[in-house]
């Protein structure tokens, strides 16, 4: 049976490389998925899953396990799962993958257009084909192969394409509060074939400062909002510190030299170049070990800004904001599992050969979501390089061998049959 599924991979893996070209030209951004999520519904459909697509304004985020807080009006943001209710006696899985992709930045500094897919040298360049339109088509061609290979699941098998992955969390959040559960949840994320076991948590937030314009004439006598505002980012940087202190409690977290990173990703402020700005906003992200709260992150972040804001005369008249927005979610550990890892060490070796390494990220997934709901949760996924870089690109051998070894794991987990 292994060499039969794996024989159907090899068979399709043409059609699927092209297919993910196709799906890697959508544009898909934040709030702009739609076309994308057509793909993929047409994609499940043609492979014999049930279809549920649903707005995610349809869902009230309100108090649910890892929600962030929305950037985008959901109207047109859509998650679409697809199903195989098996035939009793097997453990159900989920598949989890997202299409949203982040921005490219200046189009000029990639070797082609990001949003026009090249092969080059065993490589599938442009943006989101690693990160990770590629993982999500192997999780369904994955599943293709075993109906080529005449066998049918026992177990359910959930396969959802979700969106807000990169900017919220929230398409996992309304897939579980949606009812889409299961024993265990794998999401294709690129790993270069290790086994993500836990990773930090996620927040977003802003700091905005106000200043006081004056004509630059004047600008050694009065406030720059900007030159304030980045006092403050270094006062937060003392906060990173401390929070990396505590990083070997947390098992794989001690092969990382800094896990925890407070990034300011992106800056605006002042309304003319001869003018005092008036005003800047920082736009920041900050991870979390496992077993700290977002809660507490919170709270740590807002304490740091207001300590350092209180030390400063003018800051301490006209105090910062601290404005939360996107990510709000702790890091997690995976908790039990221990058969899920075996079955997915034994698909990657019949495919990829060897061991499968269980490593902790700094970086985040929707694992924490699912994992907020006690379903053993993993990361498991192809090579990659430069993703949310330019030239983000994944590798096709890699590919290929995710998609069996996905398939090999399908099996194993919900148990298979004949199908009549």
């Amino acid at each position: 049976m292994r060499e039969q599924i794996l024989g159907a991979v090899d068979a399709a893996f043409e059609e699927q490389i092209a297919f993910t070209r196709q799906l890697t030209a959508q544009p898909s951004v934040m709030g702009e998925e739609a076309g994308a999520q057509d793909l993929m519904a047409g994609l499940m459909t043609d492979n014999g899953l049930n279809i549920d697509r649903w707005s995610l304004a349809e869902t009230d985020f309100t108090n649910l396990p890892g929600a962030g807080v929305p950037l985008v009006d959901y109207a047109n943001s859509w998650n679409v799962v697809g199903t195989h209710s098996g035939t009793g006696g097997g453990r159900s899985l989920i598949l989890n993958g997202h299409v949203d992709v982040v921005p490219t930045g200046p189009a000029e500094h990639w070797t082609s257009d990001p949003f026009d897919p090249r092969i080059d040298d065993g490589w599938l360049y442009g943006r989101g084909s690693g990160d990770m339109k590629s993982g999500l088509v192997a999780a369904v061609y994955a599943w293709s192969a075993l109906r080529a290979a005449g066998v049918r699941t026992k177990g359910n098998l959930i396969i959802q394409s979700v969106v807000e992955e990169e900017c919220s969390g929230n398409g996992t959040v309304s897939c579980l509060d949606r009812g889409y559960t299961a024993d265990a949840a794998v999401f294709t994320e690129p790993t270069h074939g290790t086994t993500v076991t836990s990773h930090v948590g996620l927040l977003w937030f802003q700091i905005k400062v106000a200043g006081d314009p004056q004509h630059a004439s004047l600008a050694g006598k009065t406030v720059n909002a900007i030159d304030k505002a980045f006092d403050l980012y270094r006062a937060l940087q003392s906060l990173e510190s401390r929070w990396n202190k505590d990083k070997d409690a947390w098992p794989g977290f001690e092969q990382h030299e800094h896990p925890v990173n407070i990034l300011l990703g992106k800056i605006a402020g002042g309304d003319w170049p001869s003018s005092v700005p008036a005003w800047c906003t920082l736009d920041l992200r900050v991870g979390g070990l496992p077993g700290t709260a977002a809660a507490t992150m919170r709270a740590d972040v807002e304490a740091c800004v207001a300590e350092a804001a209180s030390s400063d005369p003018y800051l301490r008249d006209h105090p910062p904001q601290v404005v939360w927005h996107g990510h709000f979610g702790p890091g997690y550990a995976l908790n039990g599992g221990d058969d899920l890892l075996e079955s997915i060490a034994v698909a990657h070796d019949a495919t990829f050969g060897g061991k499968s390494w269980r490593i902790a990220a700094a970086g985040s997934s929707d694992a924490r979501v699912t994992a907020a709901h006690g379903i053993p949760s993993v990361l498991y996924g192809a090579t990659v390089k430069n993703i949310h870089g330019y030239d983000e690109a994944v590798e096709i051998e890699s590919l290929r061998m995710l998609t069996g070894s996905v398939a090999l794991l399908i099996a194993d987990w919900c148990g298979v049959e004949a199908a009549p």
